[in-house]
Protein backbone atom coordinates (compact mmCIF):
# COMPACT_ATOMS: atom_id res chain seq x y z
CA UNK A 1 0.00 0.00 0.00
CA UNK A 2 2.98 2.03 0.89
CA UNK A 3 4.06 2.64 -3.20
CA UNK A 4 0.60 4.62 -4.02
CA UNK A 5 2.00 7.49 -2.23
CA UNK A 6 4.61 8.17 -4.42
CA UNK A 7 2.76 9.21 -7.73
CA UNK A 8 0.46 12.27 -5.75
CA UNK A 9 3.96 13.34 -4.44
CA UNK A 10 5.81 13.37 -8.00
CA UNK A 11 2.93 14.95 -9.61
CA UNK A 12 2.62 17.97 -6.91
CA UNK A 13 6.17 18.15 -7.49
CA UNK A 14 6.14 18.43 -11.37
CA UNK A 15 3.37 21.15 -10.66
CA UNK A 16 5.23 23.29 -8.18
CA UNK A 17 8.21 22.33 -11.00
CA UNK A 18 6.64 24.18 -13.61
CA UNK A 19 5.30 26.79 -11.75
CA UNK A 20 9.06 28.02 -10.07
CA UNK A 21 10.43 27.05 -13.14
CA UNK A 22 8.33 29.75 -14.74
CA UNK A 23 9.04 32.36 -12.25
CA UNK A 24 12.49 31.86 -12.34
CA UNK A 25 12.38 31.95 -16.35
CA UNK A 26 10.90 34.99 -15.96
CA UNK A 27 12.60 36.52 -13.60
CA UNK A 28 16.21 35.85 -14.22
CA UNK A 29 15.26 36.77 -18.35
CA UNK A 30 13.73 39.99 -16.70
CA UNK A 31 16.55 40.64 -14.72
CA UNK A 32 19.28 40.13 -17.04
CA UNK A 33 17.19 41.97 -19.51
CA UNK A 34 16.82 44.94 -17.24
CA UNK A 35 20.84 44.72 -16.51
CA UNK A 36 22.08 44.85 -20.27
CA UNK A 37 19.40 47.91 -20.55
CA UNK A 38 20.53 50.01 -18.21
CA UNK A 39 24.36 48.94 -18.20
CA UNK A 40 25.57 48.20 -22.23
CA UNK A 41 22.96 48.89 -24.70
CA UNK A 42 20.05 51.53 -23.38
CA UNK A 43 17.37 52.54 -25.93
CA UNK A 44 20.01 51.11 -28.74
CA UNK A 45 19.37 48.25 -30.79
CA UNK A 46 20.68 45.59 -29.34
CA UNK A 47 22.64 42.64 -30.91
CA UNK A 48 21.12 38.96 -31.32
CA UNK A 49 24.19 37.34 -28.85
CA UNK A 50 22.75 39.54 -26.35
CA UNK A 51 18.71 37.82 -26.48
CA UNK A 52 20.86 34.74 -26.83
CA UNK A 53 22.69 35.21 -23.70
CA UNK A 54 19.24 36.24 -22.31
CA UNK A 55 16.92 32.75 -23.19
CA UNK A 56 19.82 30.66 -22.73
CA UNK A 57 20.44 32.02 -18.94
CA UNK A 58 16.79 32.59 -18.29
CA UNK A 59 16.31 29.15 -20.04
CA UNK A 60 18.68 27.51 -17.66
CA UNK A 61 16.89 28.87 -14.27
CA UNK A 62 13.56 27.51 -15.42
CA UNK A 63 15.40 23.91 -16.34
CA UNK A 64 16.92 24.26 -13.15
CA UNK A 65 14.35 25.22 -10.70
CA UNK A 66 12.08 22.48 -12.69
CA UNK A 67 14.53 19.78 -11.98
CA UNK A 68 14.83 20.76 -8.42
CA UNK A 69 11.71 20.17 -7.51
CA UNK A 70 11.04 17.22 -9.50
CA UNK A 71 14.04 15.65 -7.09
CA UNK A 72 12.60 17.03 -3.83
CA UNK A 73 9.21 15.58 -5.22
CA UNK A 74 10.91 12.35 -5.54
CA UNK A 75 13.17 12.02 -3.10
CA UNK A 76 10.64 12.95 -0.20
CA UNK A 77 7.84 10.39 -2.23
CA UNK A 78 10.96 7.48 -1.85
CA UNK A 79 10.78 9.04 2.01
CA UNK A 80 7.26 8.55 2.31
CA UNK A 81 6.86 5.32 0.72
CA UNK A 82 9.46 3.53 3.04
CA UNK A 83 7.69 4.57 6.13
CA UNK A 84 5.35 1.88 5.78
CA UNK A 85 1.91 2.57 6.83
CA UNK A 86 0.42 5.35 4.98
CA UNK A 87 -0.13 8.40 7.68
CA UNK A 88 -3.09 10.80 7.29
CA UNK A 89 -0.78 13.15 7.61
CA UNK A 90 0.69 12.49 3.95
CA UNK A 91 -2.66 12.50 2.60
CA UNK A 92 -3.42 16.21 4.09
CA UNK A 93 0.09 17.33 2.69
CA UNK A 94 -0.90 16.51 -0.49
CA UNK A 95 -4.19 17.88 -0.11
CA UNK A 96 -2.56 21.06 0.74
CA UNK A 97 -0.02 21.43 -1.77
CA UNK A 98 -2.67 20.41 -4.51
CA UNK A 99 -4.86 23.14 -3.57
CA UNK A 100 -1.82 25.76 -2.90
CA UNK A 101 -1.12 25.28 -6.40
CA UNK A 102 -4.06 25.73 -7.89
CA UNK A 103 -4.78 29.05 -5.88
CA UNK A 104 -1.14 30.24 -7.28
CA UNK A 105 -2.31 28.67 -11.12
CA UNK A 106 -5.88 30.58 -10.51
CA UNK A 107 -4.39 33.63 -8.65
CA UNK A 108 -1.86 34.21 -11.56
CA UNK A 109 -4.35 33.88 -14.21
CA UNK A 110 -6.68 36.27 -12.69
CA UNK A 111 -4.19 38.95 -12.45
CA UNK A 112 -3.21 38.76 -16.27
CA UNK A 113 -6.94 39.13 -16.70
CA UNK A 114 -6.98 42.02 -14.61
CA UNK A 115 -3.90 43.57 -16.13
CA UNK A 116 -5.30 42.87 -19.63
CA UNK A 117 -8.55 44.30 -19.12
CA UNK A 118 -6.75 47.60 -17.50
CA UNK A 119 -4.46 48.14 -20.13
CA UNK A 120 -7.60 48.10 -22.60
CA UNK A 121 -8.68 50.14 -20.57
CA UNK A 122 -5.84 52.66 -20.54
CA UNK A 123 -5.43 52.43 -23.89
CA UNK A 124 -8.83 53.19 -24.83
CA UNK A 125 -8.81 56.17 -22.56
CA UNK A 126 -5.53 57.30 -24.80
CA UNK A 127 -7.32 56.78 -27.72
CA UNK A 128 -10.12 58.99 -27.28
CA UNK A 129 -7.97 62.15 -25.16
CA UNK A 130 -6.13 61.94 -28.66
CA UNK A 131 -9.12 61.49 -30.92
CA UNK A 132 -11.01 64.78 -28.48
CA UNK A 133 -7.45 66.77 -28.90
CA UNK A 134 -7.16 66.26 -32.87
CA UNK A 135 -10.66 67.35 -32.47
CA UNK A 136 -9.95 70.31 -30.17
CA UNK A 137 -7.30 71.82 -32.58
CA UNK A 138 -9.42 71.96 -35.90
CA UNK A 139 -10.28 75.57 -36.49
Amino acid sequence: MSKYIRGPYIVIAIIWGGILGALSFHAIGGGLAGIFWIFLFGDNAWPNWAWVIVYTMAGLAGVVAFSGCVFIGWSYSRKASGKGSHKKDDYRRIAFLLVFSLIVIFGYVAYDNYQVKKNTLLHQQIVEAEKKRKEDSLP
